[in-house]
């Protein structure tokens, strides 16, 4: 080791030990001064800056996203449950209107059994009670085919735009269909999940 001497930079002076290369090639090179002081050992040495606590903040990192993702996924598992279990009530109240279909039906067919001549309901009656009837069934059935398409799509993490969309629709049939209507939004709109419906590239 040579005598010490001072480095000017910046406009200061920092003491600086000049040492032969390690791989004995003749050259020098500056050692910071507080090396030199410590008998050649290093802060890295001493442990004061240990190589694992640079490490800490991206396992940290990694270990937080790891949670929410699993809490994401368990969210998704049983939003899409209560999907299935909302597209099967809604199906079921769908048939109530079959109801109206059949008594519209009696009025239009058999006219006689609800009475005789001018008792008679006019066919007229008949025709709305199965027109609306039809009508509501088939919009329940259409609305119940819906949640369970999005039940499904949510489980395999596709048409996030398309669930969203159910998802406001759902507000409308209360009170089952809304308290999930805005579960569903609350976390189809975070950030995390919105990258778990995105496509991964093939490999």
């Amino acid at each position: 080791m040579l005598p010490g001497r001072f480095k000017a930079g910046a406009g200061t002076a920092r003491p600086c030990v000049s040492v032969r290369d390690s791989q004995n090639t003749g050259t020098s090179r500056p050692r910071p001064f507080l090396e030199s002081a410590l008998g050649g050992y290093s802060l890295l040495g001493l442990g004061l800056f240990s190589p694992s606590v640079s490490g800490i903040l991206p396992l940290m990192d990694n270990a937080q996203t790891n949670q929410q993702r699993i809490l994401d996924n368990e969210h998704l598992k049983l939003l899409s449950i209560f999907h299935y279990v909302l597209g099967g009530i809604v199906a079921l109240f769908a048939c109530i209107p079959i109801v109206h279909v059949v008594i519209g039906l009696c009025f239009i067919i058999v006219p006689r059994v609800f009475g005789h001549g001018s008792n008679q309901p006019p066919a007229v009656v008949g025709w709305l009670f199965v027109i609306l009837g039809s009508g509501l069934i088939l919009l329940g059935w259409t609305f119940a085919a819906l949640v369970l398409i999005a039940g499904r799509f949510i489980a395999r993490r596709q048409g996030h735009t398309f669930c969203f969309i159910v998802a406001c629709v759902e507000c409308l049939w209360m009170p089952f269909g809304t308290c999930l209507g805005v579960f569903t939004i609350l976390v189809l709109n975070r950030a995390s999940v919105n990258e778990l419906f995105k496509p991964r590239p093939a490999i």
